[in-house]
């Protein structure tokens, strides 16, 4: 997510709980570089197309760092995919009444800093929203470097645990079980445990 911001606030720190395990794993640095492969792209390339920075893509690349879901969304705008294409399964079929079945053993998971982010229905293409399951791995908000920012809206409804909610435009707020945020997300915002358990989200992104 490639954005700044100025003063943040301070969160509560503690100490993170594991939560719910994915059984299967990508690996998304690959997926990108085969990816920019195919296009014929070099990093510059796909720099300019994705408007992520050619440093920041080598280290992804590499696996060097975990990318937040704001650059996973603008890697994806760039290759002209769906962010779920980006980090599942893609395919070219869109049949009407399709559905999609994802086991709890089936579910991808890509971890950063602050989110260990979940992809469900990842086998269909071009969906108009994209779910996902997110444990929100991080206390305090100064461990943000930088906070979400993309071009949708986004609806968030707490699973389990105590959330807080930091945005650029309201003070933080406070989310428990059963809670839910609708957010236009070009607004700078980010989700953090609060306790010791770590909170867990359904993230519904616009696409």
């Amino acid at each position: 997510m490639n954005s700044t911001f100025g003063n943040r606030p301070t969160g509560n720190t503690g100490s993170a709980t594991n939560g719910p395990s994915a059984k299967k794993e990508i690996d998304l640095g690959g997926r990108i570089l085969a990816l920019r492969k195919s296009h014929g792209w070099t990093l510059d390339g796909l720099s300019e197309s994705s408007s992520v920075s050619r440093s920041a893509l080598s280290k992804i690349e590499k696996s060097q760092v975990s990318p937040t879901l704001d650059v996973i969304v603008k890697i994806a705008a760039g290759f002209g995919i769906s962010t779920v294409e980006l980090l599942g399964t893609p395919s070219d079929q869109t049949p009407v009444g399709r559905r999609s079945v994802t086991r709890a053993a089936e579910a991808t998971e890509t971890e950063n800093m602050n989110y260990a982010i979940q992809s469900h229905a990842s086998e269909l293409a071009q969906k108009v929203m994209l779910p996902f399951v997110v444990r929100l791995k991080t206390r305090d908000i100064a461990e943000f470097s930088e906070w979400d920012r993309h071009n949708s809206d986004d609806f968030v409804f707490v699973l389990s645990g105590t959330v807080l909610f930091y945005s650029e435009w309201y003070e933080p707020l406070e989310l428990a079980k059963g809670d839910s945020v609708y957010i236009d997300s070009r607004m700078g915002h980010a989700f953090l445990s609060k306790g010791q358990e770590d909170a867990i989200i359904l993230w519904i992104n616009s696409g």
